[in-house]
């Protein structure tokens, strides 16, 4: 699987004044930080699996409907209509501007670490 720019999102707590903001914003310097962000998973009537890298656009309010090939952890942390990012154990909490939250779960593409977004009650 190709993965061109724009196609990974990054992890750990930005904003919101926390004392572990430093560290876990290190996070997305490092390799996590290159995940990427939008995969789900489909299967045909044969059963052959493919995806798509669109669930991140809600996150951010993004209303195009052309595909994308995901993003980055480490841009959408750094997109301004993202407030704040947090762990827990089924994986990240992303917060948006709008008061919107989304869990970000780790999904394995062909040996690669990716996340599925959805929105969070």
């Amino acid at each position: 699987m190709a993965m061109g720019e724009g196609t990974m999102v990054a992890l750990g707590t930005i904003g919101g004044g926390s004392g572990s903001a430093g560290i876990a914003l290190a996070t997305f310097v490092g390799p996590i930080g290159w995940a990427v962000v939008g995969c789900k998973q489909y299967y045909d009537r044969n059963g052959d699996s493919s995806y798509t890298w669109d669930c991140w656009k809600p996150v951010v309010r993004n209303t195009s409907t052309r595909p994308s090939c995901g993003m980055t952890l480490r841009c959408l942390a750094a997109h301004p209509n993202v407030r704040s990012m947090s762990l827990d154990q089924g994986g990240l909490l992303v917060g948006n501007i709008f008061g919107e939250r989304f869990r970000l779960t780790p999904v394995n593409v062909k040996g690669a670490l990716a996340f599925h977004a959805s929105i969070f009650s």
